[in-house]
C-alpha cells in the first residue's frame, strides 16, 4: 500500500532482461528512477507498457485469490459498501460505485444503524418476518442462492472489489500498490511469470509462477 506500482514495474523489468543500461551504473541509474517511461526499456520482447499491464495483471489476480479469503487483513483495500437493498433482492453486482464485486462478501449490517447481522437458517429468517407482531429488532440474514433474505428494512453489504482501470491510471500517475506491502514479492514473481511468448522463456516463467503459487497457497490455507 505504500509500494509505488513504478518500483513494480522496475522490480519486473530488471528480472526480464529490459532495463536499459549497458554498464551497471546506467543500468543502476534507470532502476532507480521514480518514474519510468519508454526510453528506459531495451527490450524487443517486454516494452514498458506491458510492464506496466504485467503489474496489473498480477495486482488482479491476488486480488481476486484475496477476495475468497477470510484474511480480513488483505482484504481490508479491497473492501467497499454496496448501496442499501431490501430483503428478497439479488445480491448486489456492484458496491455503491459501480465497481464490480469480487469474491465472497464481508458484513451484512443494517442501513441505517450500522449493527451487523448474524447468518441464520434461511427457514428461520423467513418465519421471523412472517412473525409480524413482533416490536423488537432483529438482525439476521440469510442467502437463497443469489438472493438475500434478512429481517431488516434494507441493509448494506461489505464487499471486494478490483477495478483495473482504476489501477491502471494510478500506474501512470506513479501512485502506490493497492494491495499490502507483503505482497510486493509474490506480485513481481506472478509479474514474471506470464512474461512468455510462444517458446521464448518458458522456463523463467515457470520458476517464477513457482514462487507466486506457494505464496498462493499459503494466502489460502491461512483463511
Amino acid at each position: 500500500m505504500s509500494v509505488p506500482y513504478q518500483k513494480l514495474v522496475a522490480e519486473i523489468g530488471l528480472r526480464l532482461n529490459a532495463i536499459a543500461g549497458a554498464l551497471p551504473a546506467d543500468l543502476e541509474t534507470t532502476y532507480i528512477k521514480t518514474t519510468l517511461s519508454q526510453t528506459d526499456f531495451k527490450s524487443g520482447d517486454w516494452p514498458y507498457t506491458l510492464a506496466k499491464d504485467l503489474v496489473i495483471l498480477a495486482e488482479g489476480k491476488y486480488a481476486g485469490i484475496i477476495s475468497f479469503t477470510n484474511r480480513q487483513s488483505l482484504r481490508k483495500p479491497l473492501i467497499s459498501q454496496t448501496a442499501a437493498f431490501a430483503s428478497g433482492v439479488a445480491f448486489p453486482a456492484t458496491n455503491s460505485a459501480g465497481d464490480k464485486v469480487i469474491g465472497v462478501p464481508g458484513a451484512i449490517k443494517d442501513a441505517v444503524d450500522s449493527t451487523t447481522l448474524t447468518e441464520k437458517p434461511l427457514a428461520l429468517v423467513r418465519r421471523l418476518n412472517a412473525e409480524t407482531w413482533r416490536v423488537y429488532p432483529l438482525y439476521h440474514f440469510a442467502f437463497d442462492g443469489d438472493r438475500l433474505e434478512h429481517t431488516r428494512t434494507t441493509v448494506i453489504a461489505d464487499v471486494c472489489t478490483y477495478n483495473s482501470a482504476t489501477q491502471r491510471a494510478a500506474v501512470q500517475a506513479s501512485g502506490n500498490m493497492l494491495l499490502a506491502d507483503s505482497l510486493e514479492e509474490a506480485l513481481i514473481c506472478e509479474g514474471v511469470s506470464m512474461a512468455f511468448r510462444d517458446d521464448n522463456f518458458p522456463a523463467q516463467a515457470k520458476q517464477y509462477r513457482d514462487y507466486s503459487n506457494q505464496e498462493i497457497g499459503r494466502i489460502q490455507e491461512a483463511s
